[in-house]
């Protein structure tokens, strides 16, 4: 199986859905994408298996990031399809970034959408509830927001199923 430490998420409400997933522990949470990208990029000489995890709505800093343009091999692009995931990786090495798109919240909502989860039933009755929500510091102790996500990956949509494939690997 992967280490969890050889995870890097970008936020707390990506660092909450890689602990549901796994249910290893946490992540190594970084806060924002260039600490995602540093991350990796301190260890781009490890010929372990390296994930980030970041949202999308972030290509506007792929040009800042220089890292980044290493990753060129794209696996995976399904923004347009339900999983709404992108896949890129480094060419000869098992290191990628995995891009949730758009961001958390509305790839979130719309896998509980897809999974036929009623919102209502966990506090939410629209998707600006939970942008809120989302956007509290500390957002891992939130118990309406934890219980919406595991929800979530035990519906197991198509974008979960996904990541579950990614992050719940044999290497």
């Amino acid at each position: 199986m992967i280490d969890i430490k050889n995870i890097f998420p970008e936020c707390d409400a990506d660092t909450l859905l890689v602990r549901l997933i796994t249910q290893r522990g946490n992540a190594n949470h970084c806060k924002g994408i260039s600490k995602v990208v540093n991350e990796l990029e301190c260890r781009k000489n490890q010929n372990s298996y390296l994930i980030g995890i970041v949202d999308s709505d972030k290509f506007k800093r792929k040009n800042d990031l220089k890292y980044l343009k290493f990753f060129s091999e794209n696996i995976y692009n399904l923004i347009n399809n339900d999983e709404g995931i992108i896949i890129d990786k480094i060419p000869d090495k098992e290191h990628y970034i995995i891009y949730i798109h758009t961001e958390f919240e509305v790839w979130a909502w719309k896998q509980a959408l897809l999974a036929g989860l009623n919102t209502n039933e966990f506090g939410f009755s629209d998707i600006n509830e939970f942008y809120k929500e989302s956007k509290h510091f500390r957002t891992n102790e939130s118990a309406k927001f934890k219980r919406f996500v595991n929800a979530i990956v035990i519906a197991n949509p198509p974008g979960v199923k996904l990541l579950k494939e990614w992050l719940i690997v044999e290497n």
